[in-house]
């Protein structure tokens, strides 16, 4: 049992940040256009190549520190969580059967007092989870992972919404700025809408990645190179509708989370006392990407959001988030999947050998 455990964790870990590095620059140009007012659509394309002219090369990994620390875990706890789920259910289906044969053997010795036809003993059936059962998993390991997904995910957000030359909005800067100036409770910032976010989404996310695997035929009786094409696919698309089921809410939870509080106290201040506004000055960290707003809640933000850009501001920067979500959850998974059957052939290995020992 923990066996499985510490090997989904260390499987998640692995994963987690093969999809980290291949996601990050679409990643930071997703936070860039759900962040920023514009009245122009910025493309994918353009967006990158401006990235690029800003910063160069390490603007497209602006950020990624934290994830690797925290997301990367974050996927570690979340692919453990839904492992020990999924174990549950299978255990429970087993001790079904036991019952239902022990039922079977009791009637059975009823009969032979009694004379009355006998119970026939049911034939031990496989566990096989239902959609909803992999949905619940993937629900109740969203839940578990939310207290490492809020902190992680602000810090991450922050770091690649910062502008200038300076590019002094790395990970580190970030968590120490945040730490100082709002507190522990800061990290937490956004964390009903990040709740809110992945429950359902992380629940969506691994039934339709069991779906498709089933309705691809993954199961490992075609060839290395189908099987892995297929693995890919399920992953890919469970990424890209477990992003669309929930993507306003997204776009909510970072605009809420790029904002900080010494932030919003000065343009509260400037806003009451213009006559007392200084003149520009460098700060000590630049300043996030918040178009002047200061967001009180989730349904604050999600007014004044509507209020200034219109409806469309809730899918902006789908168009990036869609093209990032299939290859970044088509390697998570397949490395998933390929560091767990690496674990399971190196285990039974290691029993079958321990079996021989005995014999010997």
């Amino acid at each position: 049992m923990a066996e499985n455990v510490i090997a989904d964790f260390a499987a998640g870990y692995v994963s987690g940040v093969a999809g980290l590095l291949v996601g990050s620059p679409l990643d930071v140009l997703k936070l860039r256009l759900q962040t920023e007012a514009s009245e122009r659509r910025i493309s994918v394309t353009r967006g990158l190549v401006d990235l690029l002219h800003e910063g160069g090369l390490p603007a497209l990994f602006r950020g990624v520190g934290s994830p690797i620390v925290g997301l990367a875990g974050l996927n570690a706890i979340l692919f453990a969580s839904y492992g020990g789920i999924m174990r549950y259910f299978e255990d429970q289906h087993r001790e079904n059967n036991l019952t239902l044969a022990a039922k079977a053997r009791d009637a059975g010795l009823q009969h032979h007092e009694t004379h009355t036809p006998a119970l026939m003993m049911p034939a031990e059936v496989p566990f096989r989870a239902t959609y909803a059962q992999y949905y619940a998993a993937g629900f109740g390991a969203g839940l578990a992972s939310f207290l490492i997904t809020t902190p992680s995910d602000l810090v991450k957000l922050r770091a690649q919404g910062f502008h200038g030359p300076t590019q002094a909005g790395r990970s580190l800067k970030v968590a120490r700025h945040v730490l100082r100036t709002e507190g522990l409770r800061g990290f937490y910032r956004g964390s009903w809408v990040t709740l809110l976010r992945d429950a359902p989404s992380y629940g969506i996310y691994f039934m339709v990645y069991e779906a498709f695997k089933d309705f691809l035929k993954a199961d490992g009786t075609s060839s290395y190179l189908i099987d892995s094409a297929k693995l890919l696919t399920a992953g890919g698309m469970a990424g890209v509708i477990g992003w669309v089921s929930i993507y306003p809410l997204d776009v909510i939870k970072s605009r809420l989370q790029v904002q900080s509080v010494s932030n919003n106290a000065q343009q509260e201040k400037q806003m009451r006392h213009p006559h007392l506004a200084k003149a520009p000055c460098t700060p000590i960290t630049p300043k996030p990407i918040t178009n002047g707003q200061v967001y009180k809640g989730i349904i604050d933000c999600a007014i004044k959001s509507y209020r200034q850009e219109g409806l469309q501001v809730f899918g902006r920067g789908l168009g990036a988030t869609i093209i990032r979500a299939f290859p970044v959850n088509a390697v998570t998974f397949f490395v998933y999947e390929v560091m767990m059957e690496l674990y399971n052939t190196m285990y039974h290995s290691e029993k079958v050998a321990r079996a021989d020992d005995y014999i010997k």
